[in-house]
């Protein structure tokens, strides 16, 4: 008998399910609602149960052989009905581990990846020599970003914009939560000109909506269906609304030298650099990420 969230649970109390056949049950149970590629049906099993018995993945692989109860089969039953339904897991669990942080994530906010903190490592590394920088994280979100270099330069004084009333209330309270004060959070709309000065930053960071909308097939279902589309989505068709203010507007943010970076899509460095390089920035660099791709664009106010 398979561990079946659409049956009824109570068929299953006369049975031992220990964690191995859980996993087990419930991975394959997964692959046969979801056959999207990209999706990794045994990571989600074993996310999903370690955030019940309130353990990490590792405990999982040295108890193998422990017996879930009554209560933690029901319990894991109600979240995979729900991974099996498309919602992400990082919303059925509410969180999502991010450069060495667990940050509160919702339907407001978008799932932080492992590829953006090849932008928050790069910007980390400009800002340790410096003994005061002043950082603009634009489009916070979850917070994930600039809370992530508030951990790391404690020393630094962050603001953090985004145009969703919705996601500052997520980003802040992340930030309460793990205990950072050098961070403040502004509601702003990054593509108006007139959000740009008078005040001046060492730096700007921002991972913006670059996404083409028609490219959105390309998507993986869950991420249309339940993360927020103003997250996503550039306006234009070549993903680059953003890069286009940011090249143009940005260095009206920034004091003399100050530098801005950015993570991009999987093709748009090198349009992204002739952007900046057209409007006089200078020391634009490409970043690559571990897998070798270019996803980061760094450039220096002229």
């Amino acid at each position: 008998m398979a561990l079946d969230p659409e049956n009824d649970g109570h068929a299953l109390d006369q049975e031992i399910w220990t964690i191995k056949r859980v996993l087990k049950s419930s991975s394959d149970w997964l692959k046969g609602k979801n056959s999207d590629p990209y999706c990794n049906h045994r990571l989600d099993s074993e996310v999903m149960l370690s955030d019940v018995l309130g353990v990490d993945r590792m405990q999982l692989y040295l108890n193998l052989d422990r017996p879930l109860n009554r209560d933690e089969r029901e319990r894991y039953r109600e979240l995979l009905k729900r991974r099996g339904m498309g919602v992400p897991v990082a919303q059925i669990i509410g969180h999502r581990d991010f450069y060495r942080h667990r940050f509160i994530v919702t339907k407001d906010t978008l799932i932080p990846r492992a590829d953006t903190e090849c932008l928050v490592e790069a910007a980390i590394a400009q800002l340790r020599p410096m003994e005061m920088p002043k950082v603009l994280d634009i489009g916070t979100g979850s917070g994930c970003i600039g809370i992530s270099i508030a951990a790391a330069i404690p020393n630094a004084s962050i603001e953090a914009w985004d145009v969703s009333e919705e996601a500052l209330v997520v980003a802040k309270s992340n930030a309460e939560r793990l205990g950072f004060s050098n961070i403040t959070f502004v509601l702003r709309d990054a593509l108006n000109e007139n959000s740009y000065g008078p005040e001046r930053f060492d730096m700007i960071v921002s991972n913006p909506p670059y996404i083409p909308w028609d490219e959105k097939s390309l998507c993986a279902a869950e991420t249309l269906k339940f993360e927020p589309h103003l997250a996503l989505f550039a306006g234009e068709a070549d993903g680059l609304t953003f890069y286009r203010r940011f090249a143009a507007s940005g260095a009206n943010s920034l004091v003399e030298g100050g530098r801005i970076f950015l993570e991009v899509g999987h093709n748009q460095a090198e349009k992204v650099a002739h952007l900046f390089e057209g409007q006089g920035w200078r020391k634009i660099v490409m970043i690559k990420d571990l897998s070798g791709r270019s996803r980061v664009v760094a450039a220096e106010r002229q």
